[in-house]
């Protein structure tokens, strides 16, 4: 099997606070060797590393189909409270 080269592009990381509700979602998207990108979505509990979960990989998509896929689901968790991660 042929290991891929990623190159990341753009990465946005928000978290939810509310309650006992301590939630993280991560949003990246990637540019790969053959020139398509892909969009990968990390989420789950803060503190909790065994309770996170990938989902929505987009591989392979054209650039604009790829960042619009990507503002989408911030623009998503935005609007359910998440806000730009502290550090």
């Amino acid at each position: 099997m042929k290991t891929m080269k990623l190159d990341e592009v753009e990465r946005t990381e928000l978290e939810f606070r509310e309650g006992s509700s301590d939630k993280v979602y991560t949003a990246i998207m990637y540019k790969d060797e053959d020139g398509g990108y892909r969009v990968l979505f990390k989420y789950g509990s803060r503190y909790n590393a065994h309770n996170r979960n990938d989902k929505h990989f987009y591989e392979g998509v054209p650039y604009g189909e790829a960042l619009g896929i990507y503002h989408e689901m911030i623009d998503k968790k935005r609007k359910k409270g998440y806000v730009d991660k502290n550090y």
